[in-house]
């Protein structure tokens, strides 16, 4: 089974709320994507998206936190740009969480009869 490719342009242009480098950076990770794992995307399942998906918004929690640290040793930043990368990293750890709840409610959807 191929990826839809038209389809996933579509959809990642509607949730990218008109940034368009997501959108160019998610189409090339797809395509990377198909063409180290083929199309084993179509047979792994609904649920096991959904897990990888909560794995990755927990990634943005954890990356958050260690960028936050490693903001520490950028010492060219001045204390206002350090503390708007910081709410910016805060933010991102954020919706990393909001995001895991939402998927991990869609997990438990899928696992109702």
């Amino acid at each position: 089974m191929s990826r839809d490719s038209v389809r996933g342009r579509r959809f990642l242009a509607e949730a990218s709320c008109g940034h368009l480098a997501f959108v160019e950076q998610a189409l090339a990770r797809l395509d990377a994507g198909q063409a180290e794992y083929g199309d084993s995307w179509a047979w792994i399942g609904v649920r096991r998206h959904v897990a990888e998906l909560a794995e990755e918004a927990a990634d943005l929690g954890a990356w958050s936190a260690l960028a936050d640290q490693a903001l520490d040793h950028e010492h060219a930043l001045g204390t206002d740009e350090r503390e708007r990368v910081r709410q910016v990293l805060r933010r991102v750890a954020s919706l990393g969480a909001a995001s895991h709840r939402l998927l991990t409610e869609a997990a438990a959807e899928l696992e109702r009869p």
